[in-house]
């Protein structure tokens, strides 16, 4: 796990916490990490990553079938300047 993940679980846990000793209103674990959530807004570079993954789901429930994979990998080996395997 990621440090980044790591420290938002150590976060996450710190206000279950917080938030149980404080008399929360929270019903149900969905309502306590939606809270959570909404106190927390995801950095810029989530954002961005996570529209241009429902842009490529998008697309293809459009009928875009993309490029196959063995291609785009010969590619990045390519710009990487690694050798390509037989």
């Amino acid at each position: 796990m990621s440090t980044v993940a790591t420290s938002e679980v150590v976060e996450f846990h710190r206000f279950l916490s917080d938030g149980l000793q404080g008399g929360s209103n929270w019903k149900t674990p969905e309502q306590a990490l939606a809270f959570f959530r909404r106190q927390r807004p995801i950095s810029k570079e989530l954002a961005e990553s996570v529209a241009a993954v429902q842009e490529a789901v998008d697309a293809m429930h459009a009928g875009d079938r993309g490029r196959p994979a063995s291609e785009v990998i010969a590619e990045m080996r390519q710009q990487l300047g690694l050798v390509s395997k037989p």
